[in-house]
């Protein structure tokens, strides 16, 4: 996962020097922060309860939507892969911007790449959001054992 999330993150800061106008850079830069902190929070919340942060176990109280990326392999796929495509295309059209190859191209990314784009990141916002809550939780249950303890 952790070349995952660099391949990701290089591939989003090249796209913040290509496409240099002041809503790209922080658009991309959002998304860039929040694939590095969802996943961040996702592995952490799985590490404190000693669960694989895919297994069922680890994600049986996560928002719908994170419980069908992780369990159905090929929504799952198609969200990975689609966002990733969706980067490198960008990449490809902005050097090409007058090749016809880019003709070619663009049905792809808009209509295969960019929901799956779209669906990735919305899996991120709610990954971030259930992690956040889980480790909020487990917070909370070792705080009140250690009071427990003390009394």
């Amino acid at each position: 996962m952790v070349t995952d999330r660099c391949t990701t993150l290089g591939m989003l800061v090249i796209l913040t020097w290509i496409y240099d106008e002041p809503m790209h850079r922080i658009g991309l830069t959002y998304l860039a922060f929040l694939d590095i902190s969802s996943h961040w929070f996702q592995m952490y919340a799985a590490a404190a309860l000693r669960q694989h942060h895919k297994s069922s176990e680890a994600n049986v109280r996560k928002i719908f939507i994170v419980r069908l990326f992780y369990s159905s392999y090929p929504f799952f796929a198609y969200c990975c892969v689609g966002c990733e495509f969706t980067y490198i295309f960008l990449y490809i059209i902005a050097y090409c911007e007058n090749a016809r190859h880019v003709e070619i191209i663009l049905p792809w990314l808009y209509y295969f790449c960019i929901p799956a784009c779209v669906l990735k990141n919305i899996v991120n916002v709610f990954q971030l959001a259930s992690a956040s809550a889980a480790i909020a939780e487990y917070d909370v249950n070792v705080y009140n054992e250690n009071n427990n303890k003390k009394k």
